[in-house]
């Protein structure tokens, strides 16, 4: 048992060392450091510091609700388990955390916020100037004996929280003290602390070298000089990892979020090289020659070729076979869904339709065998080392949270299984009612849509129970829900329902599952639509890594065999199709039935269909048709792929097909 850590300024009660044996180092059990957000957060302590006015506070809000309230950060994986955390705000009264705190979730959005009970929410906040770390050490002491522990505690701001060095002491000696303190407590009490400070007026973090040297992480947030509407959250310091930094992007209400819209390197470029890193990122490898014709390049060629030299010497882009590209950062790759590989795109447009002749839209294109088109059946032979059904069933196995994964015979007869169906996976299937004359119809085709679903959707690995109606949707829970169906203008843009709205008037019951609740509920918080009430439910405790291990295992195998021999990709495909299908069997029995993982499985992927179409007609793009087989069809007038769409062959990424009329 570690003895109580003394008052910071008080004289030490016992030693802060221990001897231990070499044998005692390498072979006994000690436990692991938590990691709240791996890849960003690691170790005990971190610093995190930014101009006034930055938004340093508000991140760190995100981040804690991200491990307490469940709220998505960027692509950051939620955590297994919520926890505790504590903001204590030093120099702020509650009406400016209140409003910070709306701004990162709006009122309505967290399940705490329908309770009556106040303290019973998953974020505590304290104000008070004149707390110092031994009023912490008295907190977390009082905390452990309720057994009330945060698991992350965040401190605005450093320097108050230290106060003015005692007389005698050196500023050095004194912030050295205090955040070993800092770190004392973490360890004894295993938690995480997000330290803020100020930069000085040189641009610097405010104080000795030894804040930097005395935490595991140091972050600083580096508005572009270019575009204030974008920054960079620079790692200064990681102890423990090679140091990764993430590009941050201002949203409409002024917080800050972890984008993969943008690149690290593009917020740190000037000038040229910074619209040549724009360019190859949006559009993958390109010439010098055709860099220097590019309408969003200024420069002449000496200056675009001293650009690229500059930025390859930066780590920004690299030479490939004859053409150039951009080299994502370690923070854009943990943002990203895939790495995009260097490729030379192919030719994009519909080089078939007649010129000037208008393009015409089908309702609803060919399927295409690329998923979900084989009937469950043994593994296919020639399943080059992929048998999925058995990846899938490992992914289940590998749970911490005991799912089940088959539902006994004599209760699939009873709700909620009786609730479920096909039509609730919500495939989208529409046609804009007109097309404008002449430009090109371009056919894309979105990468591995189901597979890649299985990254993050939300499901209950255990039983779903009866929850009943619900005044707020609990992003802490999972299943099915009965809600009214919302009203939509389907004459600009597809339902966001797809096939559930089918048919169906405003106001009318009907069941979807946990990713379309999901997106209802986005949807109300941007104020797109009325916040829709559930009047019955299914649900149990939520995860969005059940599956986490079939979707890996099955990228990797399409990378390896996507550009191989066709017959060998074909059986890989069938094999994922099967796997995804066992989910839920409809003609035999099988290790796995579970109705509404196979319909969050596929209506996630139809969440996703829908909304990177929403974010390129956002953009400007003009939608034609939408299908089931997770291909849309856009008009353009001169054949360019619209954004976000990325041209590749992993998945996420999508493939332009010839238009056939």
């Amino acid at each position: 048992m570690v003895s109580p850590t003394p008052p910071v300024d008080a004289p030490e009660a016992v030693p802060g060392w221990s001897w231990y044996s070499s044998i005692e180092v390498r072979q006994d059990d000690h436990p692991a450091v938590p990691t709240p957000i791996p890849g960003m957060l690691e170790g005990r302590l971190t610093l995190l510091a930014g101009a006034g006015g930055s938004g340093k506070t508000t991140l760190t809000e995100q981040i804690i609700r991200h491990l307490c309230s469940e709220r998505q950060l960027g692509r950051f994986d939620l955590p297994e388990r919520t926890m505790v955390g504590w903001c204590i705000y030093l120099e702020d009264i509650p009406s400016m955390a209140q409003d910070r705190s709306l701004r990162a979730a709006p009122l309505g959005s967290l399940a705490e916020d329908a309770r009556r009970e106040r303290s019973d929410t998953s974020v505590r906040y304290l104000f008070g100037s004149d707390f110092r770390i031994y009023d912490l050490e008295r907190e977390l002491e009082t905390a452990a004996e309720q057994q009330v522990l945060p698991g992350i505690v965040i401190i605005d701001h450093l320097r108050i929280l230290i106060g003015s060095q005692p007389a005698g002491t050196s500023p050095n000696d004194w912030e050295r003290k205090c955040l070993f303190r800092l770190m004392a407590l973490a360890n004894r009490f295993d938690l995480h602390i997000i330290v803020l400070t100020h930069l000085n007026k040189q641009g610097a973090v405010s104080g000795t070298t030894e804040l930097i040297n005395s935490v595991d992480t140091a972050y600083v947030i580096e508005v572009s000089t270019e575009d204030r509407m974008y920054a960079t959250l620079k790692c200064h310091k990681m102890r423990m990892s090679p140091e990764t930094d993430f590009a941050l992007m201002k949203r409409a209400n002024g917080t800050w979020m972890l984008t993969d819209e943008v690149w690290v390197s593009e917020n740190q470029a000037l000038g040229i090289a910074r619209d040549i890193i724009k360019v190859l990122r949006a559009e993958g490898p390109t010439t010098l020659s055709d860099l220097c014709m590019h309408h969003k390049i200024s420069g002449n060629r000496a200056g675009i070729r001293a650009a690229l030299d500059r930025s390859r010497r930066r780590g920004w882009v690299r030479p490939y076979r004859g053409h150039w590209e951009a080299i994502p950062g370690a923070g854009d790759d943990l943002l990203r869904p895939e790495t995009p590989e260097p490729t030379v795109p192919a030719p994009r447009g519909a080089p078939d339709a007649p010129p000037g002749a208008p393009p015409r839209a089908s309702a609803a294109p060919a399927p295409d065998p690329e998923e979900d088109t084989w009937e469950p059946d043994a593994e296919p032979e020639g399943h080059v080392g992929f048998r999925g059904l058995d990846v899938m069933k490992e992914s289940i196995k590998r749970s911490r949270m005991h799912p089940i994964p088959v539902i006994p015979k004599e209760k699939r007869d009873q709700p909620p299984w009786t609730l479920i169906t096909e039509r609730m996976n919500g495939a989208p299937s529409w046609v804009s009612p007109q097309t404008p004359m002449g430009g090109v119809l371009l056919r894309l085709d979105r990468n591995g849509s189901f597979p890649s679903a299985c990254s993050s959707v939300p499901v209950a690995p255990n039983a779903l129970i009866h929850t009943g109606p619900q005044d707020l949707y609990d992003s802490s829970r999972a299943g099915i829900y009965c809600i009214e169906c919302p009203a939509w203008d389907i004459s600009k843009f597809p339902h966001p329902l797809g096939k559930i709205a089918k048919g169906k008037e405003p106001g009318d019951p009907v069941w979807i599952s946990t990713p379309h609740m999901r997106l209802l509920d986005q949807l109300a918080s941007s104020h797109r639509i009325p916040r829709v009430a559930i009047m019955d439910s299914w649900t149990g405790r939520g995860n969005g890594s059940l599956f986490e291990h079939f979707y890996k295992e099955a990228r990797a195998k399409r990378i390896e065999l996507v550009e191989g021999d066709e017959d060998e990709y074909v059986a890989y495909k069938r094999s994922v199709s099967i796997a995804l299908r066992y989910l839920w069997p409809k003609k035999k029995a099988g290790p796995i039935w579970r109705p509404d993982w196979r319909v969050s499985v596929v209506a996630e992927a139809s969440v996703r269909h829908w909304a990177v179409a929403d974010r390129a007609v956002a953009a400007g793009a003009t939608l034609v048709s939408m299908s089931n087989t997770d291909e849309v069809l856009f008009w353009t007038p001169d054949g360019e792929v619209p954004a976000p769409y990325e041209v590749g062959t992993k998945f996420g990424q999508i493939k332009v097909k010839p238009q056939v009329d």
